[in-house]
């Protein structure tokens, strides 16, 4: 669970982020100090996460969430394994892989 969770999140952060900073990538990797996030990034990314995985992140978590890696670990403390695996056969069936699993 915990690498699907980390390539899906890895995913949605390298659809918002600056085409030069695709280079660092990577689960360690600062939010906004590394991959230029800005606050209106963050926010569509929260807004991505709540829909795919019906989860409510408030704007307090929101500020404590630095990386990639702690985004992970945030969603992944609030999902149950069904879910998980509810929202991964959701991206297979509306033939989506890439939704459901990345090549990092």
């Amino acid at each position: 669970m915990r690498d699907f969770l980390e390539r899906r999140i890895l995913c949605l952060v390298r659809r918002l982020m600056p085409r030069r900073a695709a280079s660092r990538l990577h689960c360690t990797a600062r939010l906004t100090e590394d991959l230029g996030l800005d606050y209106l990034d963050l926010i569509k990314l929260t807004s991505r996460l709540e829909c795919h995985y019906c989860i409510h992140i408030l704007d307090e978590e929101l500020d404590e969430l630095r990386t990639v890696a702690d985004v992970a670990a945030w969603v992944r403390h609030r999902l149950t394994v069904e879910q998980v695996f509810a929202a991964y056969s959701t991206a297979l069936a509306a033939n989506r892989p890439q939704d459901a699993v990345t090549h990092a």
